[in-house]
C-alpha cells in the first residue's frame, strides 16, 4: 500500500486494499480416500475427504511467474498435491476435519516459502447423519504472520 495512503486509510478500508496486493492460486478438488472421523465406522471403513486450497501469493509473484512464463517462478502445483496426500491420506488419524484442514494450511506454508496465506477447506462427503446433505466441511484461513 502506498504510505500516503496507508497515513489516512481507515482501517476496514486497508484490509480491503492490503487484500488487493496478494493473488491467489487455487487447487480445487483434491479426492483422497482416508480414515478421519470420529465414529468407528469411519476409522475401520474410511470415505472420502475432497480438500480445495486457495494460496495466497504476492502479485509481484504471479506477475513475474506471467512476464516469465516459468514454472519456476510459481507455486509448485505438484510438491503441494503431494503435501496434501501425506497429511490427508498418509498422516495420523484425526477425529476432526478441522485439525485435518489445520494440518494441511501449516504444511503448504512450511512447504511453500512464495504463499503468505492459504484457505484450506476439506469436505466430507459421507457424512454419518440422519439428514440429507451434499457434505461437511471447514475452511481454515492461515497466514505466514500468523505462524
Amino acid at each position: 500500500m502506498l504510505p500516503a495512503l496507508a497515513a489516512r486509510c481507515p482501517r476496514a478500508l486497508c484490509g480491503t486494499l492490503r487484500a488487493f496486493s496478494t493473488d491467489t492460486v487455487a487447487l480445487s478438488g483434491l479426492a483422497f480416500y482416508a480414515r478421519h472421523g470420529v465414529l468407528d465406522a469411519e476409522r475401520t471403513l474410511g470415505q472420502k475427504f475432497v480438500v480445495d486450497l486457495h494460496m495466497h501469493v504476492p502479485t509481484s509473484m504471479t506477475s513475474q511467474a506471467a512476464a516469465s512464463d516459468d514454472v519456476q517462478d510459481t507455486v509448485d502445483y505438484a510438491a503441494v498435491f503431494e503435501q496434501v496426500r501425506g497429511v490427508v491420506q498418509e498422516g495420523p488419524t484425526r477425529n476432526l476435519i478441522e485439525t485435518v484442514a489445520h494440518d494441511v494450511a501449516l504444511g503448504v506454508l512450511a512447504s511453500q516459502p512464495r504463499v503468505v496465506g492459504v484457505d484450506v477447506t476439506v469436505s466430507k462427503p459421507h457424512v454419518a447423519l440422519p439428514v440429507v446433505l451434499d457434505c461437511s466441511s471447514v475452511t481454515v484461513r492461515r497466514r505466514r504472520d500468523d505462524l
